[in-house]
């Protein structure tokens, strides 16, 4: 049984998989020529709340870059919303952006 996050726990299991993806996204833009970077897919760690989620997101660095323009937002699965601590700005056939609420 998986026990319940605080909103505090749930917002700082997103934020480390958001470093990490940060991390992944600095190495490959140096790495990978930007020519290839443009349609260049790449499976980032999903940056819900839960801690055991091993799920991965496919987007190109614009695409990771773009939602990432703003400090609050996160990329994720679309079933892994959770409303307590987000909502969601804008989605796709299996991917949301979502939003963090302050607290």
């Amino acid at each position: 049984m998986k026990r319940k996050l605080t909103k505090r726990q749930m917002i700082n299991v997103e934020l480390a998989e958001r470093a990490s993806n940060r991390k992944a996204a600095a190495a490959l833009a140096h790495h990978v020529p930007k020519p290839e970077q443009r349609d260049l897919k790449i499976l980032f760690n999903c940056e819900c709340a839960d801690p055991d989620c091993q799920e991965r997101v496919p987007l190109t660095l614009a695409e990771y870059k773009s939602v990432h323009a703003s400090p609050t937002q996160f990329i994720i699965l679309k079933d892994h919303v959770e409303p307590e601590v987000e909502s969601i700005e804008a989605s796709g056939q299996s991917l949301a952006v979502v939003e963090k609420f302050s607290l």
